[in-house]
């Protein structure tokens, strides 16, 4: 990379009228280096009659070569009171620079020391202004173009993504509403589920409580009708008790009476035959189940 290059004979200001004699230097091992000078970042070359370039020579050190130009220019008015000259040294694809910056004054006062023909200088001037104008036209319809293209493609990139989004969201709905579809039909069939079960326990629980009812109807009635025959094998007994009572009574009574009779005439016949001298008899009388044996021996 070559060294820095130096600038000479630059004053700090300058009055409208007066003229730039600069000279850069660049340093460099090959004597090949190119100097550019820029002002106002504006390139002025040797085209235009304001640029010298001196041959390169060889410089205090071993081996360097200088290389020299020489700016020779009037200084115009300009809109900025501030000057910007730039001297660029080139050497292949390697380059560097040194900058200034010089004041500008339009005061009155004495003539300056290096005139030139002042309607070449206007001319210049109104060229340059001509130029500087176009520059800034041109450069507003571009960043206006820039600007309207970059916001046009701004905007269709913003649409894109909303279509997609509005597109995405659209997806996500339908694949929420599905999700939610679904999830309703599958409450519904727990639901449905929940019901019959609790549908099927009540029914249990009836037929439980009609099972209980109907044993509670069948021990009340077996034991209604144990108590009625019960009752009614009482009754029978009592009845069979008094039958037999009364029979047993009647019979008895009967066959006393009979017996009773019958003894009377045993014994009438037993005194009669124990008088007339006989053996006695027996007598034996049935009545009613009772057998009466008289034994008069």
């Amino acid at each position: 990379m070559p060294d820095a290059p130096t600038m000479k004979g630059l004053r700090p200001s300058y009055r409208v009228g007066e003229t730039l004699n600069v000279t850069c230097t660049a340093r460099d091992a090959r004597p090949a280096a190119r100097l550019t000078f820029f002002m106002n970042r504006e390139s002025v070359t040797a085209e235009s009659g304001r640029v010298r370039t001196l041959p390169p020579r060889e410089g205090t050190y071993y081996g360097m070569y200088d290389t020299t130009a020489v700016l020779e220019r009037p200084v115009g008015r300009r809109l900025v009171p501030t000057l910007s000259l730039v001297c660029r040294a080139e050497v292949l694809s390697l380059s560097t620079q040194i900058e200034a910056n010089v004041e500008v004054h339009e005061h009155s006062g004495s003539a300056p020391l290096f005139l030139l023909n002042t309607e070449e200088q206007e001319k210049e001037q109104e060229k340059e202004q001509e130029k500087e104008q176009r520059r800034r036209r041109s450069r507003r319809r571009k960043e206006r173009g820039r600007s309207r293209s970059r916001r046009r493609s701004r905007e269709g990139r913003e649409r894109s993504r909303r279509q997609e989004e509005g597109a995405g969201e659209g997806e996500e709905d339908r694949e929420k509403q599905e999700r939610k579809k679904e999830q309703e039909k599958e409450q519904e069939k727990e639901q449905e589920k929940e019901q019959e079960k609790e549908q099927e326990k009540e029914q249990e629980k009836e037929q439980e409580k009609e099972q209980e009812k109907e044993q509670e109807k069948g021990a009340g009635e077996g034991a209604g009708a144990g108590e009625g025959a019960g009752e009614g094998a009482g009754e029978g007994e009592g009845a069979g008790e008094g039958a037999g009572e009364g029979a047993g009574e009647g019979a008895g009574e009967g066959a006393g009476e009979e017996k009773g009779g019958r003894d009377e005439e045993a014994k009438e016949k037993a005194h009669e035959a124990k008088l007339e001298g006989k053996s006695p008899e027996k007598f034996i009388g049935l009545t009613g189940g009772w057998t009466i044996v008289d034994l008069s021996v």
